[in-house]
């Protein structure tokens, strides 16, 4: 009994991981590329697929909370569920996060050299594809 229910939360947490990816870069994708659209149609459409992508980040946003809670409230699971190799994985997506904000960063200051950029739209970039990047490692870790 305990060892499925162990498989069965390791599962919605990884579930919970794609859902979170998935609405991160639709929601967060709409912030950065509506600075780029002219058309109104498009434009429409990219909005569109932003509330689909916050919808989908909050719904797993509340399932990772469901998921912390079941998993603290029982030791055993917590000990299954956050071993040393979880931490290490965390830890390793955490590095390739951290190293593609700072590979965007010294791009974007090599670039800024040659062309005048916005401020905020560099910021929203570096900080999409660094978390994205973060993401799709602990999904690429986390796999079973």
């Amino acid at each position: 009994m305990e060892h499925t229910q162990i498989e069965k939360l390791d599962k919605s947490r990884y579930n919970m991981l794609i859902w979170l990816t998935i609405g991160f870069s639709l929601y967060f994708g709409e912030a950065i590329l509506k600075e780029f659209i002219d058309g109104k149609n498009i434009l429409l459409f990219v909005r569109l697929l932003g509330v689909i992508g916050m919808v989908l980040f909050l719904k797993s946003t509340f399932m990772s909370l469901k998921i912390i809670k079941q998993i603290k409230q029982d030791s055993k699971l917590k000990q299954a569920l956050n071993n040393e190799l979880h931490k290490l994985y965390v830890l390793k997506s955490f590095r390739i996060g951290f190293l593609t904000f700072l590979t965007l960063i010294i791009g974007f200051m090599i670039l800024s050299f040659f062309k005048e950029m916005p401020l905020l739209v560099v910021l929203e970039i570096i900080l999409y594809f660094g978390m994205l990047s973060t993401f799709i490692s602990g999904l690429i870790y986390n796999k079973n």
